[in-house]
């Protein structure tokens, strides 16, 4: 059905509310008017993001980064009653080359759709380089998953993951404060993390939730009070702040 073209101010907002359980709200409130939620088409097409996406500049670089890590906090959190277990997933050199990007990435998103089908395995899972350059992984995970007991540690069951057919894997059982692994989980994404495979995470699963809710809204920039980050080179500039709490260290 033909809709007709808006202008910005029609269908813009400068701010988004996301939800969290137990009512635990994050503000983002932009300078300008950057959210689109309703994908509206609009006549003159400005504040576009991407200019600054792909800027080199350090800044903006932990502003992406940022969003990264938000974007891994949220599915993180939101999923917290789902999660069992928290996995370290480690590449034998007998099975496969640790530092080949492109069959390490082939070979686990095999994987991952294998452990989906089989054994209803839900997962966010971030890879990381060890010091000497080889790809492991971290994540959090659930399902009907073939372990077997390693140890106490800490109070907590450790075990190894059977499932894992590429080297070796532990996997933490987690306890009731489930949401408080969504912060430390995000501690894993660095500036290199985009570097090793391409993705910053992986996450999937037919019970997995990947957005929270979210409200969209204008609010006077210069009288909302959060953490401001700069945009160089665009005159953009966007506040973030937190109203309950959330287990960030």
């Amino acid at each position: 059905m033909y809709r007709d073209c808006l202008i910005d101010k029609d269908v813009l907002y400068n701010a988004r509310v996301k939800v969290y359980p137990n009512d635990i709200l994050k503000y983002t409130v932009f300078n300008k008017l950057i959210f689109n939620p309703d994908k509206a088409e609009l006549i003159n097409k400005i504040n576009k993001r991407d200019n600054y996406i792909k800027s080199d500049n350090p800044v903006t670089r932990d502003d992406s980064l940022k969003r990264s890590k938000d974007k891994i906090f949220d599915i993180s959190f939101i999923n917290g009653d789902l999660w069992q277990y928290f996995i370290t997933l480690t590449l034998d050199k007998s099975k496969i080359d640790r530092y080949d990007k492109k069959e390490i990435n082939k070979k686990l998103k095999t994987w991952l759709n294998n452990m989906v089908k089989r054994y209803d395995f839900n997962y966010i899972i971030i890879p990381e380089y060890h010091k000497d350059g080889a790809i492991h992984f971290h994540g959090l995970c659930s399902g009907n998953l073939k372990l077997t007991y390693v140890k106490i540690d800490k109070g907590r069951k450790v075990y190894n993951l059977d499932n894992w057919n590429l080297g070796f894997s532990t996997a933490i059982e987690l306890d009731n404060n489930r949401t408080a692994v969504s912060a430390y989980i995000t501690k894993y994404v660095t500036k290199d993390t985009t570097k090793i495979l391409g993705n910053v995470y992986y996450a999937g699963g037919h019970t997995i939730k990947r957005d929270c809710k979210a409200v969209y809204q204008n609010i006077d920039y210069s009288e909302f009070k959060g953490q401001e980050i700069k945009i160089p080179n665009t005159g953009i500039k966007v506040k973030y702040s937190i109203l309950g709490y959330l287990p960030f260290k």
